[in-house]
């Protein structure tokens, strides 16, 4: 779940479609990834909070930070965002953005996590099995080491969960084992 999406799908629509409207798909996610994380840094969050400050010396901030040149449309954005005091948003713009670009490119996130790196044989397997359900899509695959799974795996695609962990096993069975002791 993105937080703040509520907000921020209205302007990364916009966004998303003026670029491309424009041919600048290509540029714009790592303007904005730069912009998010630079609104993530802890500094930058208390300066944004600061009652009185000057939004265009905010904004020529944060895109002389980002790199952006004075022309382009994240500049814009920026102004934008600045006026209506929502540049705490930009992190969720930048996650809405990047999902309508995947879209329209026809790219899939898929997120793995294992509790060690899968074996090229079971990578493949994953992938033949995933691909059967999404035929029409590019496959991007990213994968997360997380040792409190026990074993197994977890694919995460969109908000569908596939959850074949250890871990999520014996929690089922505890819940099995506290209905039958309840009875």
């Amino acid at each position: 779940m993105i937080r703040g999406a509520t907000v921020a799908r209205p302007y990364a629509k916009a966004l998303f479609c003026w670029t491309l409207e424009n041919q600048q798909t290509d540029t714009c996610p790592d303007r904005l990834q730069k912009l998010s994380i630079i609104v993530q840094d802890l500094q930058i969050k208390r300066l944004l909070k600061r009652p009185g400050l000057n939004k265009t010396q905010l904004v020529n901030l944060l895109s002389n930070l980002a790199d952006i040149p004075e022309k382009a449309v994240e500049k814009c954005l920026l102004g934008l965002l600045a006026q209506q005091n929502r540049l705490s948003i930009l992190t969720a713009i930048s996650q809405l953005y990047e999902q309508y670009c995947n879209a329209h490119k026809k790219v899939l996130p898929v997120d793995i996590s294992t509790i060690s790196p899968l074996t090229k044989a079971q990578e493949k397997t994953l992938i033949k099995k995933l691909q059967n359900y999404y035929p029409e899509q590019t496959l991007q695959l990213s994968y997360h080491t997380d040792l409190d799974l026990l074993g197994g795996f977890v694919v995460r695609i969109r908000d569908f969960v596939i959850d074949c962990s250890v871990k999520q096993q014996l929690q089922a069975l505890r819940c099995g084992l506290k209905i039958l002791t309840i009875q």
